[in-house]
């Protein structure tokens, strides 16, 4: 269970369906969102949950080039792509998932 779920996603300014379908896949469970709530099938201790949220924003918040974390995800003909709002510039292509 992911008690602060939405506190989480709001601080990275995410999508909250976007986050979920990368920790479901990453954890290889299924889960839905109750009242704020991750509800995960299966026992998952907290520091593999610390350790998949720090994978996502380093894959999906934090901008490969400068390391800024003002970015917002954008997509293009079908494919995801992260912006940095710093450098404007700075954009490349993530993994749809």
């Amino acid at each position: 269970m992911f008690k602060n779920f939405v506190k989480v996603v709001k601080y990275l300014r995410r999508d909250p369906k976007h986050l979920r379908r990368f920790l479901l896949k990453r954890l290889a469970t299924s889960g839905t969102v109750r009242d704020g709530v991750l509800i995960l099938r299966g026992r998952h201790p907290q520091e593999l949950l610390q350790k998949k949220i720090d994978e996502y924003v380093a894959e999906f918040v934090l901008c490969k080039i400068c390391g800024c974390p003002e970015t917002e995800l954008v997509e293009k003909r079908g494919n995801m792509y992260l912006q940095c709002q710093a450098v404007l510039d700075h954009n490349y292509q993530v993994e749809n998932i």
